[in-house]
């Protein structure tokens, strides 16, 4: 049987998948925009129920309209928006609305972790400035103003993450993702407790989802 391939692109403002064939030729498409969440000044989400119907909205009507047997699907590959935050319980389920990479109401954390050297310590493990969209920001943010949220994170992921997770129901990331944002450390390839303490998040390591080659 001939092999196919799906290919999805979550991005901040659309979602699309497309149907290729083992040539790469695209053999279908279908796009959708991806409701935006604005409930306060330089927040900006979407609700992760929302998002996940509607990526496999994207899908299936992808494969409709390509008109192959769905059975010859050999793989899916992702692609999309990097930081952010999306969130799950100790049940899998959503702890809250998931963040994209164009929030910004982590800003102070970043100027005053510029002014008192935290940045300089962290760059010397993750190779990387902070930024205002990074988990290690939004994580620091939820922790003092939304606690309730912050104690039933189970598994800290990325948009790409979390729609791995909905395919499979695995956990997990990989390094194109992780690696930008600042949990990493870039040296050894490995999570650093060290990181998580200079943001003062320490006790989210066992979230930290497993990194997948």
């Amino acid at each position: 049987m001939e092999k196919y391939f799906i290919g999805i692109d979550l991005g901040g403002t659309t979602t699309r998948a497309a149907v290729y064939d083992a040539l790469g030729n695209e053999l279908a498409v279908c796009g959708k925009e991806t409701e935006l969440l604005t409930p306060f000044q330089g927040h900006t989400e979407r609700d992760m129920a929302t998002f996940e119907k509607l990526t496999f909205s994207c899908i299936k009507e992808a494969v409709e309209k390509s008109k192959i047997d769905a059975k010859a699907i050999g793989g899916i590959g992702l692609s999309g928006h990097g930081k952010g935050l999306y969130l799950l319980d100790e049940n899998g389920n959503p702890v809250r609305n998931g963040i994209i990479s164009t929030d910004t109401r982590g800003a102070e954390y970043v100027k005053t972790w510029q002014k008192d050297g935290t940045e300089q310590k962290a760059r010397k493990l993750s190779c990387q400035s902070v930024l205002v969209s990074q988990p290690c920001v939004l994580l620091r943010w939820l922790k003092d103003n939304e606690r309730k949220s912050y104690e039933k994170i189970a598994a800290i992921l990325e948009a790409k993450d979390y729609i791995r997770y909905c395919l499979t129901g695995v956990i997990s990331t990989e390094y194109t993702d992780i690696s930008g944002t600042n949990l990493l450390n870039l040296r050894t390839k490995n999570y650093d407790e060290k990181l998580l303490s200079l943001f003062g998040i320490k006790e989210m390591q066992n979230g930290l989802p497993p990194i997948k080659n």
